[in-house]
């Protein structure tokens, strides 16, 4: 070659389909032929071909693609003749190897390899092989497939384990995915905007799904969880607006903020394994008209079901005690519009039922704590819409009512409110200890503590109620209160939130702000206020640990939340 023959860099990448490239550490000058080119021509060269002859593309693959080219032209250091980058030529170094082969870049160790990049010219049906020269792949790299628009199927073989983030994301014609039986983690946003994506079923192998794994996959109409996932995480399955049917495989435990935001069910069933719903899991599910929320859920959580418009029909079990903030907003057709809440359910939260415009609400719970605002119980702003209370004489259902213009009416069974003592003992047996707690509160006038615990194989809880003389808490000198444990007992259970409920009431009755010390030991959530939402937070816990194998502190079970 002379002295002035050009430099071709388009010409090597035609020339190549298969090839290798690693990283050298070689910085400055490169002679080619006799004459000597400094690293930044070489760098403003090799951009200016790759975006003629990859123009559109997204800046993440271009900078894959430019990377590729720095290591060839690092790679060795001096270049005698371009012509020895011959097809199917390799350059290794070092312990990681770059091949390119067809659409598919793979990084290549030792023992393992990584697919880190597909041609987003790519069309039709793409299967991953097992193994790249004899390394098992094992691997699909975050953003592998990304904005890949053409292809519709994708074949991953059992050797793959891990799928990274947004390895599939925005493959707008994908239509089925298959998924190797041994998959451990799929990650954050993995098939995110895969907007043609049918079904999708997750292998029993897998034991982590990433947040808004399969959010705005709106052509997804079923999906089958495997068994070894026990969480729903959250924006998991966010606008899906054709998903209507969901098989769990295993024993889902817990379904995060969002998880179902906006789905298309028309009906859904929570398994009796879940002990907690978080936050808007269900909100603007427009076609819902039926929910079942299992046996063992506690609180059912702030716009839990929001704008679902069509929602008729609600199952909830006897363990839940609160209803949050916005939980039923804009739900007209509960029950027809007639909402009846049994005796179970001590609190209500800011707008639970706003903005519906239901007939009549019915709160058996005499000492039920509404939270002070004006829709609280339904209706709009405006003062139109308002449902007629039915309620006991000389409840906290009447006491709302008329301070808010909601039309009384009293319940004709009238019940006695006495206050119990309630004596919570749990055993727990393993083979190394036997434990016996013992826990007794006694409630104030207007509140009664009723606790139930169901346990594992080896776990008896036993409940009993007995009349008490004084209204007066109980309280020692060897008591310490501590965060979430405000009567200082060293357990963390429905007394507790007992406790919570009394220093709600307490406030909201005599509208006083609370102490440092109440904030300290009862605000959980750190919203600068103690209310039902605290007492609900510590409700669930109790639930999760009473029937969960593995248990946690309440601290690490406040930081999921």
């Amino acid at each position: 070659m002379g002295e002035n023959c050009p430099i071709r860099f388009d010409v090597i990448f035609s020339s190549l389909r298969t090839v290798a490239i690693t990283p050298s550490a070689f910085f400055g000058q490169y002679l080619v032929g006799s004459t000597r080119i400094d690293l930044l021509d070489l760098l403003m060269n090799a951009i200016i071909i790759i975006s003629d002859n990859f123009g559109g593309r997204e800046n993440m693959k271009k900078t894959k693609i430019i990377a590729a080219v720095i290591a060839l032209l690092m790679a060795g250091g001096s270049m005698n003749y371009i012509q020895k980058y011959a097809p199917d030529n390799v350059i290794t170094a070092n312990a990681e190897t770059y091949i390119m082969d067809g659409d598919l870049t793979y990084k290549v160790y030792s023992d393992y390899a990584i697919v880190t990049n597909c041609s987003n010219y790519a069309v039709g049906s793409i299967t991953i092989p097992s193994t790249i020269n004899n390394i098992p792949v094992t691997t699909i790299g975050e953003h592998a497939f990304m904005e890949c628009k053409q292809i519709t199927s994708i074949k991953l073989p059992d050797s793959i384990t891990v799928i990274e983030q947004r390895a599939f994301s925005s493959c707008e014609q994908l239509r089925s995915i298959t998924i190797g039986k041994n998959v451990k983690s799929i990650g954050f946003r993995a098939f995110d905007f895969c907007s043609s994506l049918e079904e999708i079923t997750v292998p029993d192998s897998v034991t982590s799904l990433g947040d808004n794994v399969f959010y705005n996959c709106r052509g997804m109409k079923k999906a089958i969880i495997g068994k070894g996932i026990t969480s729903i995480p959250e924006f998991g399955f966010r606008a899906c607006y054709s998903l209507t049917s969901i098989t769990f495989r295993g024993d889902i435990t817990s379904i995060e903020n969002g998880a179902f935001w906006s789905c298309g069910f028309t009906s859904f069933k929570v398994p009796d394994s879940v002990v907690s719903i978080s936050k808007q899991a269900f909100i603007g599910c427009t076609n819902l008209t039926s929910v079942d929320l299992g046996s063992k859920i506690t609180t059912i959580n702030n716009h839990l079901f929001d704008s679902c418009t069509e929602l008729k029909s609600v199952k909830i079990p006897n363990t839940v005690q609160s209803i949050g903030k916005g939980a039923f907003r804009w739900c007209d057709k509960i029950d027809n519009g007639n909402v009846i809440l049994e005796s179970n359910i001590t609190a209500i939260d800011s707008e639970a039922f706003g903005g519906a415009k239901l007939k009549s609400i019915t709160i058996k719970n005499p000492d039920c704590i509404i939270d002070d605002s004006d829709i609280t119980l339904g209706g709009l702003k405006d003062g139109t819409g308002k449902p007629v209370v039915y309620g006991h004489k000389g409840s906290t259902a009447e006491t709302y009512a008329k301070k808010y213009g909601y039309t009384f009416k009293e319940i004709s069974n009238t019940i006695t409110t006495t206050t119990k003592q309630v004596t919570t003992t749990v055993k727990t047996t393993s083979t190394t200890a036997k434990t016996t707690a013992k826990t007794t509160a006694k409630t104030t006038a207007k509140t009664t503590a009723k606790t139930t615990a169901k346990t594992t194989a080896k776990t008896t809880v036993k409940t009993t109620a007995k009349p008490i003389t004084t209204t007066k808490p109980v309280t020692t000198s060897t008591k310490k209160p501590a965060f979430g444990d405000p009567n200082g007992d060293g357990a963390i259970n429905a007394i507790d939130a007992s406790e919570m409920l009394t220093v709600y009431t307490k406030i909201a009755t005599n509208k006083t702000k609370p102490t440092s010390n109440e904030l300290a030991y009862c605000d959980v959530n750190k919203d600068g206020a103690v209310n039902a939402v605290d007492a609900s937070y510590v409700l669930s816990f109790y639930a999760y640990n009473a029937t969960s194998k593995t248990k946690i502190s309440f601290t690490d079970y406040m930081k999921k939340k």
